[in-house]
Order: structure tokens, then sequence, then C-alpha cells
């Protein structure tokens, strides 16, 4: 039985602008970064996650001519000896390798500014106003490094312009690991209105993770030919992901920590700003339009 059509729109800038298009109602849907969703709940769009999709991904990248950087430990050595403050580019504002990356600087220390260089920071976090910018901006010499989502990792190296030196979800405190990335969205009115819809995009997400995790390979090379890049980058891409809609205990645990973070960074200006973890969630979360067994507790 025909349910309803699906149209695919790659947005522009990332999913992290994702909510924002679907607060001004051109989507019903969306795939993006669970921060980037939740600081828009926090707006009051009315959009809130409806399944988990993918975890952990995210990558510190440095020029390959930085031989000496080659771990967590000796970038942070290049930071705190650096004469000049390294400039650090993410793609969004509400990525979630740009708060994990702070968060982890904040841990070790290390004094960070926005924009411009500020007395005492040691790493100025630039804004490359989208992630295919950050391999040109890495060759141009115009940031020293960059935190991102993979296959703009992979990509790097693949090309030859730089290394990657970490995986984000290692990075302290120790909470990052399996880290939630991406997730799948709904307005407001497409979860009151059209259920039923949602209920079955869910269940076709659902049949192409469990796709992707069973032939990992076929998938790369669908994700090769969408986003026009080399299978062999979209491998070693796909290897540092977990792909997984089920809502479980870990999963929850980690929103909550990315939740903490974004405090501590100073994202939120509305209810999430103070609000207790049972609040939290009533904003962000609904989990009803989930098949049986995918939901939490189950």
């Amino acid at each position: 039985r025909k349910v309803l059509e699906v149209e695919l729109f790659r947005a522009s800038g990332g999913g992290s602008v994702v909510p924002t298009s679907m607060a001004a109602g051109e989507f019903d849907m969306g795939l993006g970064g669970v921060s980037a969703f939740a600081a828009s709940a926090d707006g009051g769009s009315g959009v809130a996650i409806v399944a988990p999709a993918h975890t952990g991904g995210d990558m510190l990248v440095v020029g390959a001519e930085r031989s000496g950087v080659t771990d967590w430990s000796s970038f942070l050595e290049w930071a705190r000896t650096s004469e000049e403050p390294l400039r650090v580019g993410y793609k969004n504002p509400r990525a979630v390798a740009k708060l994990i990356f702070e968060g982890a600087l904040l841990e070790a220390g290390v004094p960070f500014s926005q924009g411009t260089a500020e007395a005492g920071a040691r790493v100025v976090m630039t804004n490359m106003q989208g992630e295919s910018n950050l391999i040109p901006g890495l060759q141009s010499g115009t940031i020293d490094a960059y935190v991102s989502n993979n296959p703009w990792c992979a990509l790097a190296e693949h090309s030859g312009q730089g290394r990657c030196v970490t995986e984000l979800s290692d990075l302290p405190p120790g909470t990052w690991i399996d880290h939630p990335c991406c997730a799948v969205a709904a307005t407001r009115e497409a979860r009151v209105e059209k259920q039923e819809q949602v209920e079955a995009v869910l269940r076709l997400l659902i049949a192409a993770t469990d796709y992707i995790d069973s032939y990992p390979d076929d998938a790369a090379e669908a994700v090769a030919e969408w986003l026009g890049n080399p299978v062999e980058v979209e491998i070693a891409s796909m290897a540092t992901s977990g792909y997984d809609m089920h809502v479980t205990g870990p999963w929850l645990a980690s929103m909550e920590t990315i939740i903490e973070n974004m405090r501590d960074l100073s994202v939120f200006s509305g209810p999430l700003l103070d609000a207790d973890w049972e609040a939290v969630s009533e904003l962000i979360f609904d989990w009803s339009l989930l098949p049986e067994g995918y939901g939490p507790g189950s």
C-alpha cells in the first residue's frame, strides 16, 4: 500500500542548518546534528528528535606537513607553545564536533576565543561557513586545523592535504565514546498531523540502517555515488561511525552530557538553560512514533 512519497534535499551548510529550514516550514523531517536540534528546540521551534541515527565520526585534522602532531597530547603541546594562537576551523556554530572540541579544551585548561584572538587565547575557533571550505582553508593556511564529521576528515587524508590525529570521541573528559552525532527530527506539525507518514519514514530509515550495518561495502558505494566521493573515502569514513536507531541508555546518557556541555558553552537562552533532565527530554525528544522495540527501555 502506497503511504507517501519521500523527497530528499541536501541542505546547504550541512546538518547543522537543517532545523532552521524545518522551523521555516521547508521540511517536515530532517537528518542533522543533535546539538543543532537541541538548540532549535530551546528557541521554541517545535522541532523534536524522533530517532537516533548515527554516533561518532568526528575527527581532529591538522595539515599534512605537521608531522610532530600525532595525537591529542601533541596537539595541546603545539597549542601551548605556538608563537601565534592556532586557528581551528569548524563548519557551523552548532556542529557537534565544535562543541566536543571546545569542551575538551576547557577540560585541558587551554584558553580559546571565537573568531578573533583575544588576550591569552591559545586557540581561535574559526567559522568556515560550511564543511566544503575546511580542506581549502587548511590548504591555504587560513586555518591550522579543523574539527568535523567524516567524510571531510577521510577526504583530507585521501587528498594528501591533512591528517586525522584523533577521533573526538577519545577526548577528555572521557564521556564522548559513541557520542550521538546525527539524529532524525520532525516538526511539531508533522508529528501531530502526519503521524502515519512520519512512522513510515522511520521504518524506511530503520531498514536502511540495518542494510548499512549488514552490507557496509554496498552502502559505501551508494554513499559515494550520492556525494560524489571515492568509494575508499566512504569506507574509511563509515568505519569511524556507528549506525543504530534504537534509543539506548548509553545514547541518552551521552545526550545528557551534550546538553550539559552546551550549557557550559552558553549555547542556550531558553528553557534548556536550567531545566532538569526530565523537562529537557520532554522538550527535545518525541519517541512516540518509533516502532515497538526501538524506544527507551525496549
